[in-house]
């Protein structure tokens, strides 16, 4: 989770269905081990699930997506839809809110656990302090939403951007809305999303797909490739990172047939920071200020990833 100042920015099994990626199954492999999934099923996976999912439920987007939530029937509380985190937790606050009692890993159980129509029962979540969250976005925090959240409950999430509305579905093909532009390849790497992008027609390039970052980020080495001019310098904030990075403008970003042109972009070693964490190359990171255009959505049991809402649109 980052954002930029200076101006200040506020921002089952894989199916192998390619759909129109830029890159094949053999050369953007994602080495997701689902055998381990399936043992983390087997612990933190819910009681039982109701509700569809179809109506969706409101979601607020400023700096990041913030959803509603329920615990135990009570609410909303206010959790942060965040593709850049692994996991997921509650703050302490609401396990001392309740009086819930912890293991040895830290992890509390609820009676119930709600977002929208849809509601978990008997599931495990684990307790943190948010009290860094709620400082950097000034404004309360009680969760975070991370990937394995999506994975280990086998459910595939549709985040709105133009509706500002977030839909939970079993599977992908039955979360509105249906119309989607494009699919491509997601490759999942320490249980994160990760797409193909072209810049300036240029590529394809590893992009880690962040929904809690304002900015696109891209890599220096992947500036100097693609021989981007850089900008003003500038700060990169964010709860774990006060950067250095360059201002810069792509001609053109392309998640499969999706493009945007004319997009400002910031140029940052902070992509090493994740590198460091998958051990694989990466060439940046798509944040907010793409994403905001389209409807998301995370296929992650189909390794794949979906936008929908207009093929091409122009920045400048």
């Amino acid at each position: 989770m980052w954002v930029v100042g200076d101006p200040p920015y506020v921002i089952e099994r894989p199916r192998n269905h390619l759909g129109n990626g830029t890159m094949s199954r053999s050369k953007f492999y994602s080495p997701v081990d689902w055998d381990e999934i399936e043992k983390l099923r087997g612990e933190f996976k819910c009681a039982s699930r109701t509700g569809s999912g179809i109506e969706g439920v409101s979601v607020e987007i400023d700096a990041v997506p913030l959803v509603p939530v329920r615990v135990n029937g009570e609410g909303p509380f206010s959790m942060i839809f965040e593709t850049g985190h692994r996991g997921y937790m509650l703050t302490d606050c609401i396990g001392a809110q309740f009086g819930l009692a912890q293991d040895d890993k830290r992890m509390v159980g609820l009676e119930t656990f709600s977002i929208g129509d849809t509601c978990w029962h008997g599931m495990r979540f684990g307790l943190d302090d948010t009290g860094g969250l709620t400082s950097f976005l000034d404004r309360r925090i009680d969760g975070l939403l991370g990937n394995l959240f999506w994975m280990l409950q086998c459910v595939t999430p549709t985040l709105d951007y133009p509706g500002q509305r977030l839909y939970v579905s079993p599977t992908a093909d039955a979360v509105p809305p249906n119309a989607y532009t494009d699919w491509v390849p997601m490759e999942i790497l320490g249980f994160c999303p990760f797409v193909p992008v072209m810049i300036n027609g240029q590529g394809p390039f590893r992009f880690h797909i962040d929904t809690g970052a304002g900015p696109c980020l891209l890599s220096e080495a992947a500036a100097k490739k693609i021989g981007l001019a850089l900008g003003e310098p500038c700060t990169l904030r964010g709860t774990l990172i006060n950067d250095p990075a360059r201002h810069a403008t792509v001609e053109s970003l392309s998640v499969g047939g999706v493009e945007i042109h004319d997009l400002p972009v910031k140029v940052s070693l902070a992509t090493l920071l994740i590198e460091r964490n998958i051990k694989c190359n990466v060439d940046g990171a798509i944040g907010t200020s793409f994403l905001k255009h389209f409807a998301a959505t995370f296929d992650y049991c189909g390794e794949r990833f979906g936008l929908a809402g207009g093929c091409h649109r122009n920045l400048g």
